[in-house]
């Protein structure tokens, strides 16, 4: 039996408990197949969380978590070079993209805001170009390296082409007095990513070589828009564009929700029910992709040599009161379980049916996709991979992000909410019913079976393993300078400025 192709899905800002209520697809398949019940994500928010999901280690290890930072080396995708595995990535992910380097790890990555570029099996010119640029290199020189690779690449008429659809488009934004090789943000398309994933599949069908493919989903990503099939079902009453409007700019916005809490705005329940039932809608749309990706896969007789994984980067918050007491919508100023605890499953014919209450974090699905190799999956060997040891921490990292831009831009915010976005790192450690949250600011709590407890009470263990990762976020010196112009605008549109 030849290495397993892996289909890997991320449900961006996707929460366990929506999950499993809200996503039939999802559901039959984890009852079918290994699901995880306590699994953590290993960081708040895209960035880090997915470097952590392309290198199995924790923000305090590979250190990229600000606004400012790219990723350098991310060793799944040498890894799985090594052993001849094809590396496709769809995104519709501002962080999750080329802007931040992720395409370095993958033989093609399209980035699903932005027109894809004519020939798939072409020089991907606009993401060697993003590469260049941030090498250093100049306009002329990366147009003629363009142009040179384009005629030596085996398919040179699409590479070609690829390379006057760059061209076009810069023409665009210099007219648009852009200056820089990007290209400004558009809507996000679930539709997109899946027909762009149909056509990769459909493409490595023929291949003889096995291939990984990794694609990121924005449905349960704010704003919560879905088609008008979903809010019906999901809604108590239909919403009327204004209304939506409405929610959409005073409430989902997480700072602007914080600004409301933090100056004693009351919230309206009937608002926050409204946005939970869109969130819920969005849930199940996003499930429908996966039921059409399944059934591509078994169309084409791949379903029973592909491994399939579905996660999510990091939750949600939805107005819930967190373990402080505090109320959060997104995934800012948060360190909470909604946020935290995301859905895992993972599929192949090979694999029994089994529901695992273990808890666990999924940067270890690094290592369970690196040490993939040929033969009969064993659901006892992906086990012994993912689960930690016995009286082991998980931790969960929130560090200082950046973006000073915030405190101006939202001044009804307290210090206090602002300072866990731009000057403290906090660290999350979980052991079997504690729960430890310690900060850089000097903060330290604990919880066991969700009652508040004296620090000094939580095994030593965890407060080692908490303590040891602060201290070496302290250690670490991320840029203070404010968010370059060719990310704000991208950042502006996902709500992080």
């Amino acid at each position: 039996m030849t290495r397993p192709n892996i289909l890997f899905l991320i449900w961006d800002s996707a929460r366990f408990d929506y999950v499993m209520e809200h996503a039939p697809t999802f559901s039959q398949l984890a009852s079918d197949n290994l699901s995880f019940t306590n699994a953590i994500a290993p960081a708040t928010w895209s960035l880090p969380s997915h470097t952590s999901l392309f290198t199995g280690t924790l923000p305090h290890t590979h250190g990229t978590y600000h606004l400012n930072h790219s990723v350098s080396e991310l060793t799944i995708g040498s890894e799985l070079e090594k052993k001849t595995y094809q590396r496709f990535a769809v995104s519709g992910n501002g962080f999750f993209s080329i802007r931040y380097g992720f395409e370095t790890a993958f033989d093609e990555f399209y980035y699903s805001r932005e027109r894809f570029q004519p020939f798939g099996s072409g020089l991907p010119a606009r993401s060697r170009a993003y590469h260049m640029r941030r090498q250093g290199y100049s306009k002329p020189d990366i147009f003629f390296d363009l142009l040179k690779s384009s005629f030596k690449h085996e398919n040179t008429i699409g590479s070609l082409a690829n390379l006057g659809d760059l061209l076009r488009t810069e023409l665009h934004n210099l007219m648009a007095a852009h200056t820089s090789i990007s290209a400004r943000p558009s809507e996000y398309s679930a539709k997109r990513n899946t027909q762009k994933l149909l056509e990769i599949l459909q493409r490595a069908q023929g291949s003889d070589r096995p291939w990984f493919i990794v694609a990121n989903y924005m449905d349960c990503h704010r704003p919560y828009d879905p088609p008008a099939e979903f809010r019906k079902k999901h809604l108590d009453d239909d919403i009327s564009p204004s209304e939506f409007d409405r929610l959409t700019e005073k409430l989902m916005p997480p700072w602007k929700f914080i600004e409301a809490v933090d100056s004693g705005e009351e919230i309206s329940e009937t608002d926050l029910r409204m946005i939970r039932q869109l969130y819920a809608a969005e849930v199940e749309r996003v499930d429908t992709h996966l039921k059409q990706l399944l059934t591509e896969l078994e169309a084409n007789s791949m379903r029973d040599n592909t491994l399939i994984i579905v996660t999510a980067d990091h939750g949600e918050n939805l107005g819930e009161q967190d373990s402080f007491g505090r109320r959060r919508m997104g995934h800012e100023s948060s360190v909470s379980d909604q946020l935290l605890h995301v859905p895992l499953l993972i599929a192949h014919p090979d694999l029994s049916a089994q529901t695992v209450d273990q808890r666990m974090s999924i940067r270890a699905l690094h290592d369970l996709i690196i040490r993939l190799d040929s033969g009969k999956l064993q659901s006892d060997d992906v086990l012994s991979t993912l689960l930690p040891d016995p009286g082991t921490p998980i931790l969960a990292e929130y560090p200082i992000v950046g973006g000073e831009e915030i405190r101006e831009k939202y001044p009804k915010a307290s210090e206090e909410s602002l300072a866990d976005r731009l000057s403290r790192h906090t660290v999350v450690g979980y052991l079997d019913d504690w729960k430890l949250v310690a900060s850089s600011g000097g903060d330290r709590h604990a919880w066991r079976a969700g009652a508040p407890k004296n620090v000094r009470e939580a095994p030593d263990i965890v407060r080692n393993y908490v303590e040891g990762a602060l201290e070496k976020l302290t250690q670490q010196h991320p840029p203070t300078s404010g968010v370059t112009a060719q990310k704000q605008e991208e950042l502006e549109a996902l709500g992080y400025l």
